[in-house]
């Protein structure tokens, strides 16, 4: 990913979860992987709630709390 990469595009492509407040992201651990790289850290461990989805809490640069989440239809997330 470029250098100029953004908290947004880990969100980019996204839409609002199941979840109030949290956001789809189609592979919760390429998500998180780049969350690290723009300088935002994992609040918590993915937490899967099976045949649902899988969901992780983060927090960005500025603290902002977020939820990311994976639908279960989706590829398995990583740990």
């Amino acid at each position: 990913m470029a250098a100029s990469a953004e908290f947004s595009d880990v969100l980019a492509g996204s839409a609002p979860g199941p979840v109030p407040g949290a956001t789809i992201v189609p592979d919760l651990g390429a998500a998180l992987d780049l969350v690290r790289r723009l300088g935002g850290a994992i609040a918590s461990e993915i937490r899967t709630a099976p045949g649902i989805g899988s969901w992780a809490f983060i927090t960005d640069r500025d603290g902002s709390e977020l939820v990311l989440w994976q639908s279960a239809r989706s590829k398995p997330a990583r740990v």
